[in-house]
């Protein structure tokens, strides 16, 4: 199997717009999924057999495609691929290619990444999965924090790895920053099953079921970014935690 799946989010008139693009191949079938995060804050999918287009990096940009057929443009775009985990042939690499972009037609500021997988999720044995990015008006942060079979902590700033010390719903602390979330709002609280993976026709085995009944919850911060010897930088974090506990 192959997964590759897409997140992209911008702020834009107050609020944050959060798009999911993926495909799913199993040997000659492909499986594509579509989602949004509506207005009602629920998120809304759907799902099409045969496949569908992905996002494409070209010329320092980032083009998302649309089913209207016009294209959503990030500008600040990079391919930057880690491997986050490895086991003989099965791997997971994480590429945030846009760290903190603008979308050309109206300069809206936002994130992209992808995730590709050739195996089934729940073989990493998570527990509680942490992630969040800020984007300020001159640095970037992201962060990813895994407990479970395989813990794992990174994060980037500004493109370079720093050690994460510490990711709260209050904050994050690196080596090399710190990140104060103030007047957080909840954007989603639900299943992966009734939310992120709402009709995959993924197996009905124990693992599958376990995944499905992560709970997600998303958060949207104004944040402030202290790095020493610089100015406070002011942003918008948006953080989530997945929890299987």
């Amino acid at each position: 199997m192959m997964l590759e799946k897409w997140y992209g989010d911008v702020f834009y008139g107050g609020e944050l717009h959060i798009f999911y693009r993926a495909n799913l191949t199993l040997g000659p079938v492909a499986i594509g999924y579509r989602g949004c995060l509506s207005n009602e804050r629920r998120t809304v999918s759907r799902i099409s057999l045969g496949g569908i287009p992905m996002p494409c990096v070209g010329h320092d940009s980032l083009i998302w495609p649309e089913e209207d057929g016009t294209n959503f443009i990030w500008n600040n775009a990079a391919a930057r691929p880690i491997e986050l985990w490895r086991d003989r042939d099965k791997t997971i690499t994480w590429d945030p290619i846009v760290l903190n972009g603008k979308l050309v037609h109206n300069g809206a500021r936002g994130y992209a990444e992808r995730l590709k997988m050739n195996f089934a999720p729940w073989r990493l044995g998570l527990k509680l999965l942490k992630w969040g990015r800020f984007c300020g008006e001159h640095h970037s942060l992201t962060w990813i924090e895994w407990r479970g079979s395989f813990p794992l902590r990174l994060a980037l700033l500004n493109a370079q790895p720093v050690t994460l010390n510490e990711a709260t719903r209050n904050g994050v602390r690196t080596s090399s920053a710190t990140l104060h979330f103030r007047s957080s709002r909840a954007l989603i609280n639900e299943t992966i099953g009734t939310g992120a993976l709402k009709g995959w026709s993924l197996p009905v085995g124990r693992g599958a079921r376990a995944l499905l009944r992560g709970t997600e919850t998303k958060w949207l911060a104004e944040a402030n970014l202290e790095i020493a010897g610089l100015p406070p930088d002011a942003g918008h974090a948006v953080f989530e935690e997945v929890s299987w506990e």
